[in-house]
Formats: C-alpha cells, sequence, structure tokens
C-alpha cells in the first residue's frame, strides 16, 4: 500500500474491525509511505495516522 500525506508521519497504526491493532510503526520519514501488508488476511482495515504538524489521518480500506 502507498500512502500520501501531507507532513511527516509520527506513528501509525492499523486495526482491524475488531479494534485490535494489526500494524504499528513508528518514525516514518518522509511524506510518501509505503506499507507491506502480506501479512493481513482479507478483510476491512482502518489507517490511522499521526502526522507531525498535530493532525491525525485516517483511512479505511479494504484488503483482498
Amino acid at each position: 500500500m502507498n500512502l500520501e500525506v501531507e507532513s511527516e508521519v509520527e506513528n501509525l497504526r492499523i486495526f482491524d474491525l475488531n479494534g485490535h491493532m494489526v500494524i504499528f510503526k513508528e518514525a516514518l520519514l518522509g511524506k510518501q509511505i509505503s506499507l507491506n501488508l502480506e501479512e493481513l488476511t482479507a478483510g476491512v482495515y482502518l489507517l490511522e495516522a499521526n502526522l507531525s504538524d498535530a493532525k491525525t489521518f485516517r483511512k479505511e480500506f479494504v484488503l483482498k
């Protein structure tokens, strides 16, 4: 998965529909992030990223 955000990502979390955190990444450099999601099974997930400008980016996505 490729992600492009407004400012640098301080940390990034991905949750499954049960609210369990399945991925956590810290101190990602740059505004374009590439994530390897091979370890996840097909389903619906919520991505939440805390950005360096104190904003939070949230996006629901489906993994097939």
